[in-house]
């Protein structure tokens, strides 16, 4: 018995074993530890975690790549054309080379230079930066030497670069390159180290030809009027506004310059993130002129993190299908970005599990790996592409290249993984513009909350209904527009009845006579004073017109315009917005006129007041309407006719208040003028009360809960 439950339990622990170990080599599958959460930013700006896009594979230190410690190692580059990965090992003076798989190749430490004495050898001091151009030259930013060396594919020297020989270049400034690229024109871009002026652009040959892509600075008014007004002293006691250091640099196949700063306050760089202003960008994209070109056209600019903890961003690495990544050493993660600035993923984070860092300096692309260099503890960490993140690839480089059908297969594939992926519906809404089918389109980009694509969409499904319907629409037109006649006449007709003047008025008399007032706003309102053609129950029942207009407003405007879910439109404070003003407007306005000799009564400024908002619900209601049936280029006629309704209604309030009262122009300019100020003052005063009263309250509970206690 004992000898078959031994060999029972050893059974259950190799197969236990066998799975484990499964599980362990499956770097690839979502059951590998992960010591970090992967997440993309929703449409409001939320962090929404999503499936691992890349997980630890593993991470070398000095002994498994077979070169001693790592000592604040500052670059890492990828030549992609011979396979090979290198280090600038800062502290310890050398360029490490490895294979892709990181196994040692060479350490360069020194190298023969034929211009020292007897031509022996010359070493590097601290060098920040490795770059292998098109033609395998390794160019090497030997930043303590305050030089670039190039070398050949067999590390001979091929020349060394110093300070450029030019009057352009500045006094008392040093060059101590830190980060380079070479173009396919062979031009050399570094980075100097504290030099603000931009990239220091040279020839082949070492030539000097200029500073490329400087930082513009942000100045304010305030700033320009203090600096002008200032003495010679002042200005030299100044904190001068200085153009941002760029701390890296690199470039992609199209021979655009990618750089990213830290430099930038932190007020700004949050700001950055949603008006996109190059100005703060932590990251740009410089074509041969040195315009930025890095596209922004998600909802949040490319920057890293958004909150009040922004992101240090020091290092960019790029993919030939434009996905780029971006690296943040302030809370040590990766952010991943497709060609328009869209968020695919990001993740890493502070620590000391594999997948983390203690201070992340550099990373590059080995093909579909990412490999992060860690300054802080001199390792190096291997990531690898899950399923999803290659999915999500897949769709893109699809998307790109025009093969709809894989790029719908696929991002209906990314959906099942992550639901709330913004961009996996905008990706399947594509496909469905494409294929014609402009209503499922609509509805994914409603998900998504693409205001500008679905409005694209609509569009065309909009004229595409309207060839289809072309008749029916012209006869419902045309019968809109005969009721609207037909009831306009009627109307006209009534009001223009003469009454006796002891006649009394029924309701409907004295709510269709708005509409005369509408349009004789003078005339309008004496008839209200002296003929008593308007009453207080039917300008209620305007202002109640006027309140369900700004509710239907404000839960019945077309999508497009309207962002506001109806589980989250505030009735109350919609309410609130029409008859607190009409309160405060009636009672100033009362109060001030009474003082200034005004014949118009409470009641009279409350009726003329209610009627001459007639305008908001005329013009509104039907706009509501139309605005489900607009795009986005169209804005500016709604807007213009919602600006056309106030307008309308404040030039009525002014008329009527002029003619009850008997004023002349420049007297009810004053008086409305004070009854506005009036209103604030009111206003003021109430929320000052609410405040006192509400602390008092307070003051009350404690002592009665004090008394209690004691008690």
């Amino acid at each position: 018995m004992r000898k078959f439950l031994r060999k029972t339990a050893l059974a259950v622990f190799l197969s236990l074993a066998s799975v484990l170990s499964v599980i362990s080599v499956n770097v690839g599958a979502s059951s590998v530890f992960v010591p970090y959460t992967t997440y993309t930013y929703s449409y409001d700006g939320e962090a929404q975690e999503s499936p691992n896009a890349f997980v630890p594979a593993a991470r070398y230190d000095g002994t498994a790549l077979e070169t001693g410690n790592l000592s604040n190692p500052s670059d890492i580059f990828y030549d992609s054309d011979a396979g090979r990965i290198y280090i600038a090992d800062t502290g310890n003076n050398r360029i490490l080379i490895f294979d892709k798989e990181l196994n040692l190749i060479n350490s360069l430490e020194e190298f023969q230079n034929p211009n020292n004495e007897g031509g022996s050898a010359d070493k590097f001091q601290e060098p920040q930066g490795v770059f292998v151009a098109y033609n395998g030259h390794i160019f090497i930013a030997d930043t303590g030497n305050y030089r670039i060396v190039e070398l050949d594919e067999e590390y001979r020297l091929i020349r060394i670069i110093t300070q450029p020989d030019s009057p352009f270049w500045p006094d008392d400034t040093s060059f101590r390159p830190i980060s380079l690229v070479v173009d396919s024109g062979d031009r050399i871009y570094a980075l100097s180290q504290n030099l603000n002026l931009g990239v220091v652009n040279l020839t082949g040959d070492g030539e000097f030809l200029g500073f490329y892509g400087a930082q513009r600075v942000q100045q304010n008014i305030l700033d320009w009027f203090r600096e002008l007004f200032a003495t010679d002293e002042q200005r030299a006691r100044m904190v001068r506004t200085v153009p941002r250091v760029y701390n890296s640099i690199a470039i992609d196949s199209r021979d655009f310059i990618w750089l990213t700063a830290n430099s930038i306050d932190k007020q700004s760089q949050i700001d950055y993130m949603t008006s996109k202003s190059e100005v703060s960008a932590p990251i740009k994209r410089l074509n041969p002129n040195g315009d930025d070109v890095l596209r922004r056209n998600a909802q949040w600019a490319p920057g890293g993190d958004l909150g009040e903890n922004p992101s240090s961003i020091v290092d960019v690495s790029m993919k030939e299908n434009g996905i780029y990544s971006i690296l943040d050493n302030n809370k040590n993660k990766i952010f991943t970005y497709d060609d328009d600035g869209n968020l695919l993923y990001a993740f890493g984070g502070t620590g000391q599990q594999i997948g983390t860092f203690n201070l992340c300096g550099s990373l590059t692309y080995v093909e579909d790996d990412l490999i992060v260099l860690d300054k802080g503890n001199g390792t190096v960490t291997r990531f690898e592409q899950t399923e999803y993140g290659a999915l999500i690839e897949r769709a893109i480089v699809a998307d790109a290249s025009r093969e709809f059908e894989e790029a719908l297969e696929c991002w209906n594939l990314v959906l099942k993984q992550n639901q709330n992926f913004d961009m996996a519906y905008t990706g399947i809404a594509e496909a469905f513009m494409r294929s014609g089918d402009y209503e499922s389109a609509m509805d994914y980009f409603r998900t998504a909350r693409d205001n500008e694509n679905y409005s694209r969409a609509f569009k065309s499904y909009r004229s595409s209904f309207v060839r289809n319907n072309l008749i029916y629409i012209i006869l419902i037109v045309c019968v809109i527009f005969a009721v609207w006649f037909f009831i306009n006449r009627k109307i006209k007709k009534f009001n223009k009845k003469i009454y006796p003047v002891e006649y009394k008025h029924t309701l409907k008399d004295e709510f269709l006579y708005v509409f005369y007032s509408m349009y004789h706003p003078m005339k309008g309102s004496w008839s209200i004073k002296a003929e008593a053609r308007g009453s207080v129950r039917a300008a209620s029942i305007i202002n109640l017109l006027v309140i369900f207009t700004f509710i239907f407003k404000g839960i019945g405007t077309g999508y497009i315009f309207n962002n506001i879910l109806v589980e989250n439109f505030d009735m109350l404070m919609t309410v609130l917005s029409v008859v607190i003003p009409m309160v405060l407007w009636c009672f100033s306005n009362w109060s001030l006129t009474t003082l200034c000799g005004g014949e118009g009564s409470l009641k009279q400024i409350y009726v003329t007041t209610s009627y001459s908002l007639m305008p908001l619900v005329v013009i509104n209601l039907p706009m509501t309407i139309i605005s489900n049936f607009l795009v986005i280029e169209e804005q500016a006629f709604l807007t213009f006719m919602i600006f056309l309704s106030f307008a309308w209604s404040i030039l009525l309030i002014f008329s009527a208040t002029m003619t009850i009262h008997d004023y002349t122009l420049g007297k009810n300019l004053l008086t409305v003028l004070l009854s506005i100020v009036a209103m604030l003052i009111i206003l003021f005063l109430a929320i000052l009360l609410i405040t006192l009263s509400g602390k008092i309250i307070s003051f009350i509970e404690q002592i009665y809960e004090e008394v209690v206690n004691r008690l």
